[in-house]
């Protein structure tokens, strides 16, 4: 089981302090994140039960 690839798109226009939550029921090879915003840290991968939480902070423009 698992998929090759997913691609994620974040909110376009996210407010300050703004938190999105992904919990991973499936292993996935590759993840992509989309959106207009840079994404640091997010997996480029994940397992089976994997949780990943981003927070978006417009000083940055950037989902941490």
């Amino acid at each position: 089981g698992g998929l090759a690839a997913l691609t994620i798109n974040l909110p376009a226009t996210p407010a300050d302090g703004e938190i999105v939550e992904f919990k991973f029921d499936t292993a996935i090879a590759t993840i992509t994140w989309g959106g207009a915003h840079t994404v640091y840290g997010g997996p480029a991968s994940s397992t089976l039960g994997m949780f990943t939480k981003l927070v978006y902070y417009t000083s940055d423009a950037a989902w941490y």
